[in-house]
């Protein structure tokens, strides 16, 4: 059952004058209109602490007590795609909070807001291994020094693509051309190389179609752009961006 609401201070003040002036609680309750057990609370506390201003409330209790907090917390950081719902379901009597409750405490109380994973590229030991190596061996490089150095990669440029993640529209409309994303079967695709330097950039280079860019395409194309590139933008090392 909910709280009724409480009399205002002016009504309070009006009761407590009625029963100076001499008025019963019965009396008082039959012209005011409030029960007999309301107009006698209000004067027993102002007998007892002289007060007739509205008692301060606690407010609704937290359906998540800081334990839970701490709980859902944990979780998160053990599985960060976890979803609310799974974490409604372990915590202890999970009829008592939302999944709605459970992201609004994880994004305000705690600062963990829900975002889309970046992206990075799956790396082996070795990998790790060979970029700290990297990183050991030019840590005390200046700016200057690295201005020397060209950084080349390939990318597939793709004829017809479009990069629409989500569209809101109305329900049954589906299917309605301006909700819907044009897609072509085997679009022409084709392999581009490029160098770019603090100095300046390379030119591009496009692969014959159909090219798989493997080891030793990569090598060719290296052998016979490389030093002509590197040359005309004065540059004396060459790293690959990976």
């Amino acid at each position: 059952m909910g709280k009724k609401n409480q009399l205002s201070l002016e009504m309070r003040e009006k009761i407590i004058n009625m029963n100076n002036r001499g008025f019963t609680v019965t009396a008082t309750s039959t012209i005011l209109g409030y029960s007999k057990s309301c107009i006698s609370r209000i004067i027993s506390r102002y007998k007892s602490n002289g007060i007739s201003s509205v008692k301060s409330r606690s407010g609704r209790p937290k359906a998540m007590s800081k334990r839970c907090e701490n709980l859902i917390k944990r979780m998160v950081q053990q599985n960060p795609s976890i979803a609310s719902s799974e974490i409604r379901s372990r915590i202890p009597n999970p009829l008592s909070v939302s999944s709605r409750t459970i992201r609004r405490r994880l994004e305000k109380n705690l600062d963990l807001k829900c975002y889309k994973p970046a992206k990075t590229p799956l790396l082996s030991k070795k990998n790790l291994k060979d970029r700290l190596a990297f990183c050991e061996k030019y840590k005390n490089w200046q700016p200057e020094d690295w201005d020397k150095v060209m950084f080349s990669d390939e990318s597939m440029i793709c004829q017809f693509s479009n990069f629409t993640s989500h569209v809101r529209r109305p329900k049954n409309m589906r299917y309605d051309p301006k909700y819907t994303t044009p897609t072509v079967k085997n679009p022409p695709r084709i392999m581009v190389w490029g160098a770019i330097t603090a100095n300046g950039r390379s030119g591009l280079w496009f692969l014959p179609p159909k090219t798989t860019m493997n080891g030793k395409t990569y090598l060719s194309v290296l052998k016979e752009k490389l030093p002509v590139f590197m040359k005309n933008i004065t540059c004396c090392f060459f790293t690959m961006v990976c």
